[in-house]
């Protein structure tokens, strides 16, 4: 469903100008920013574009199973979302990574964001099928926290 905006109207109806957006985003707090794993912009695209998925519903459901499995077995039970702190500390450490050393020059990061940012970082390195997150998964992940685009 579609968040609503300032105006009360959904995204794509929304008529607000860009200082309107910026001041109801603004309102958000750090705390409750910091508890989302990650923004990411949608777009809606023509019903004539041509740029459409490879996959069909069913081979993408396929593949979001496969991935959840195979994070399920490297994560020893959870997914991302559930993946305890002490598990996320003990990872990091173990693979001597710095989640920070990822992050978009000057960013600074909360120890959730931190965590956050290993957990989505597990996930683009599982749905690009690799053993482990690569120093591109991080990077990646570190560019949708909400700090990165300017909120919080």
């Amino acid at each position: 469903p579609d968040v609503p905006k300032p105006d009360g109207r959904a995204v794509p109806r929304c008529r607000c100008g860009l200082a309107q957006k910026q001041r109801y985003a603004e309102r958000m707090s750090g705390p409750v920013l910091d508890r989302i794993d990650l923004f990411a912009a949608v777009i809606d695209l023509p019903s004539d574009s041509t740029e459409r998925s490879d996959l069909s519903p069913a081979a993408l459901s396929d593949r979001v199973a496969n991935t959840a499995g195979l994070l399920r077995n490297r994560l020893n039970g959870y997914l991302p979302g559930e993946w305890p702190a002490t598990e996320i500390e003990s990872w990091l450490k173990r693979n001597r990574i710095e989640p920070r050393s990822f992050a978009p020059r000057g960013l600074v990061m909360s120890l959730r964001s931190r965590h956050k940012v290993a957990a989505v970082a597990q996930t683009l390195a599982a749905w690009d099928g690799a053993d482990q997150p690569q120093s591109r998964h991080f990077e990646e992940a570190a560019c949708l926290r909400p700090e990165a685009l300017g909120f919080g």
